[in-house]
């Protein structure tokens, strides 16, 4: 029986896994990391985290897009915008 891949995949194990409890040792917001810091965030007593209110506002609202799946700007400078639909469509227009 060749013993060398169980060697090697024990060793890949032992690494992985000293990888794994490092990142978690350093990780952890509960404790604190090497350098004697939370990682989580500490509020002042009495304060809460609220998200920001955002309001979303449509950019283009004359347009209508069927499953978009990239937008990107003519590379030539020339303020062209196209938006490529998942059929396959290539839509172009001015910015």
């Amino acid at each position: 029986m060749n013993t060398k891949p169980i060697s090697v995949s024990l060793i890949g194990l032992a690494a992985i896994t000293g990888l794994a409890w490092f990142y978690e040792a350093n990780t952890n917001p509960t404790q604190p990391n090497r350098f004697g810091q939370l990682n989580a965030v500490s509020l002042p007593p009495g304060s809460s985290a609220t998200a920001p209110t955002m309001k979303t506002v449509d950019a283009y609202p004359g347009l209508r897009f069927d499953s978009p799946v990239e937008f990107t700007h003519a590379p030539d400078g020339s303020n062209r915008v196209y938006v490529v639909e998942q059929p396959g469509l290539i839509r172009v227009f001015e910015n």
